[in-house]
């Protein structure tokens, strides 16, 4: 996890440079704008994305099909979850005892707070950041070393390790 930053193209931008020193291979952003900054921001340190590093964003704002490379991204149905938490708000209110309509939520009058599970279909949409990761580097044995590295079961050559992930917020 990096951050904190600011959830905006500069907040991604100024991630970029962690980025590029954890060495991970993808990164799922808090939001698309932050998504579109750490794209440039990487593209400034000379990192190619998706050949590089992968990078998700989540909202599919309409800008993220603008791009270059278009922004792969989780789509979230907005309108429908402020519907839904309109809906619950008028049900709510109906519900409250009489005489504490429109006086909100935790006045002394007893109105009742519930709890409610809703589930709202996501979508993945695959663009044109994200791939295949790097392949892992095979190990390097020391300089001054004749055979097959001790500390290395696999011997030299062999890849030993993959690269991680990373969420930027």
């Amino acid at each position: 996890m990096l951050g904190p930053n600011a959830p905006t193209e500069t907040g991604g931008s100024a991630v970029a440079e962690q980025v590029r020193r954890s060495g991970v291979s993808a990164v799922l952003a808090y939001n698309d704008l932050m998504a579109i900054g750490l794209i440039a921001g990487l593209d400034a340190l000379g990192i190619q994305v998706p050949q590089e590093v992968s990078v998700v964003g989540v909202d599919d704002i309409a800008l993220s099909r603008l791009t270059r490379p278009r922004l792969t991204t989780v789509a979230t149905p907005t309108a429908a979850a402020g519907r839904t938490a309109v809906d619950m708000l008028l049900q709510q209110d109906t519900e409250s005892p009489r005489g504490a309509r429109g006086l909100g939520a935790g006045t002394a009058l007893g109105v009742r707070r519930t709890t409610a599970q809703v589930m709202l279909q996501t979508d993945l949409v695959i663009r044109d950041s994200t791939g295949p990761g790097p392949r892992a580097r095979p190990a390097r044995p020391p300089a001054a070393s004749l055979g097959p590295d001790p500390h290395c079961p696999a011997g030299p050559g062999i890849p030993t390790a993959a690269t991680g992930d990373a969420v930027a917020s």
